[in-house]
């Protein structure tokens, strides 16, 4: 009978961070009864598999030597000790097994050569499957299935967690004294969780009392105790943040927030920057997503930031927005709408990104697209929304909306094709009326335009609004006469608009100057182009018969041709 599998997990405080708990696990190790004593030289790697009494196949490498005692039961791994079976692997300077206790004890040695001696050579490491966990010791029983774990490290999904002491108490429950968590990767982290006591209750949830933040090894505050889930997939939860310097506005708080999965179509998210000597910043997302249907997010973005402090002649306050919409959704197979839209202050940019392309940015476009097709009639309808915003001098550039509406060529006379020609004859044609085809195109936009322009040292708002459409038909056909192909075409065009130019000339200080005024009102202007084409074709049958074609006649010689 297969022994159950025994859960040992270091102090993982990223359940507050929305971070699912990994589990380290560790299987029965098995070894064959010997009837001496081996040992390997050490001018070579000592390798060995056993698999008796337990159906746990066990392999073990050292570099140096291993040393098994049939009357102690004890084996020792010396020199880059390594341990595998399924899918866990132990490495360490030194491993000792005694079967009869049914203990495994792994630790490295000290590194004689350093200055301190407090350097170690070949520590613990432990790896579960893509996870790997490191510590000063490893012990793990395995008839009681308990195990300990001192001083403890592992990085899981960006976050950097510690344990002083671990143990294995029950198969889901762990105790951890002295934990830590961060997201901070330097070797003494700038800030931190820690809980001096926890318990962890594997795929259920784990109690720490109490609970510290420290940042730069000051704590900031305190909770009596705190409960978290431990469970995976989405959860809600506490953003850990991240802490550092600025040079504008002093030590910052950064992303310190609140995760909450409503369900499992949609999320929410609210983050907050905290600077020591220049105010906030607020990030808020958004999203939701159907499968196969539609996704999109909302993000909103709010400054208040300052410079200078109270009653400071120089002091300075800038609040800023940003907004950003997204949805994209294919609503049936000839359908789709898709949308990114952005309206942000002009300044936004340049008081926070730390990007060089965001502050270097002068517009921010926003669009929206809806497009239809109709397949069975050659149509397609296409709608859009146009929005471009100068950053610096805040003028505006809009289309709502602008359309296009295409309809395919189509052949309005042309009815069931009949048969010409003798019997034998299986091609038909079209009368001359049957191929006149027919197509149309029409393309609209109304343009508002909103210009800032300075005049005697004051700012005037300019605003301006137009709109058209524009017509075109196009009538063509392709009849036969004889050997001749006959293209006639005729073109025409409309335009429409609410707004036209007018140039003229004055008479002004005794000269001609040229004046261009707006006219309001509904004009068209039609145009038309016409033409005719004529082609045949001449080709020759390379048959060694001789074969001419011309047109539909066919002439053939009787003498092979050259």
């Amino acid at each position: 009978m297969k022994l159950p599998t025994v859960q040992i997990l270091p102090f993982l405080f990223l359940l507050a961070c929305h971070v699912p708990f990994k589990t380290l696990t560790a299987q029965s190790l098995v070894v064959a009864e010997r009837d001496t004593t081996r040992t390997t030289s050490p001018d070579r790697d000592s390798v060995a598999s056993t698999t008796s009494g337990v159906d746990t196949v066990v392999t073990y490498l050292a570099k140096d030597s291993i040393v098994y005692s049939m009357s102690t039961r004890l084996m020792n791994l010396y020199g880059k000790s390594e341990l595998r079976y399924q899918a866990i692997g132990l490495k360490a300077e030194r491993v000792d097994v005694n079967w009869d206790t049914s203990t495994l004890n792994a630790q490295g040695i000290p590194d004689t050569s350093g200055k301190t001696g407090k350097k170690v050579i070949g520590a613990p490491v432990l790896v579960d499957g893509g996870e790997t966990y490191n510590g000063s010791r490893i012990g793990y029983n395995f008839r009681t299935q308990k195990g300990k774990i001192s001083v403890g490290d592992t990085e899981i999904e960006q976050g950097y967690y510690h344990g002083e002491e671990i143990k294995k108490v029950e198969r889901d429950v762990l105790y951890v004294a002295g934990g830590r968590y961060t997201t901070c990767d330097a070797e003494h982290p700038h800030y931190y969780f820690y809980s001096p006591r926890m318990k962890v209750t594997l795929r259920n949830q784990v109690v720490a009392e109490p609970v510290y933040f420290y940042i730069a090894d000051v704590p900031i505050f305190a909770l009596p105790f705190g409960v978290f889930p431990n469970e995976s997939g989405r959860r809600s939860g506490i953003i850990a943040p991240a802490y550092g310097a600025d040079s504008r506005r002093g030590h910052y708080l950064s992303h310190f927030g609140y995760y909450w999965a409503i369900n499992d179509y949609l999320d929410l998210s609210s983050t907050f920057d905290w600077f020591a000597r220049g105010g906030w910043l607020n990030r808020s997302m958004f999203r939701y997503a159907l499968r196969y249907d539609f996704t999109g997010s909302v993000s909103v973005n709010f400054t208040n930031l300052h410079s200078g402090e109270e009653g400071d002649p120089g002091r300075s306050e800038q609040r800023d927005y940003n907004i950003q919409i997204n949805h994209n959704q294919q609503i049936d197979p000839t359908a789709r709408l898709d949308v990114n839209f952005s309206f942000s202050s002009g300044s936004f940019f340049r008081n926070v990104s730390s990007n060089l392309d965001e502050i270097l940015r002068q517009n921010i476009v926003s669009n929206a697209t809806l497009s239809k097709t109709w397949e069975e009639g050659n149509r397609s309808l296409t709608l859009n929304l146009y929005r471009d915003q100068n950053l610096s001098t805040k003028d505006v550039e809009e289309r709502l909306p602008s359309f296009s509406f295409n309809q395919g060529q189509f052949f309005p006379f042309r009815g069931t094709s009949k048969p010409r020609g003798s019997a034998s004859d299986l091609s038909t044609e079209h009368s001359w009326y049957e191929m006149i085809g027919v197509s149309y195109n029409a393309q609209g936009q109304l343009n508002r335009s909103k210009r800032f322009l300075t005049v005697d040292g004051a700012t005037v708002e300019q605003n301006d609004a137009r709109g058209g459409i524009n017509h075109q038909i196009n009538i063509n056909a392709s009849p036969k006469a004889g050997h001749v192909s006959i293209s006639p075409f005729i073109g025409y065009n409309e335009k429409w608009s609410s707004k036209s130019v007018e140039q003229g000339f004055e008479r002004r200080d005794g000269r001609d100057t040229l004046i261009v005024r707006d006219i309001n009102g509904f004009r068209a202007v039609r145009t038309f182009s016409t033409g005719l084409s004529a082609s045949t074709r001449f080709f020759r049958d390379c048959a060694a018969t001789g074969v001419w074609n011309h047109g539909n006649s066919t002439y053939r010689h009787t003498e092979p041709v050259a």
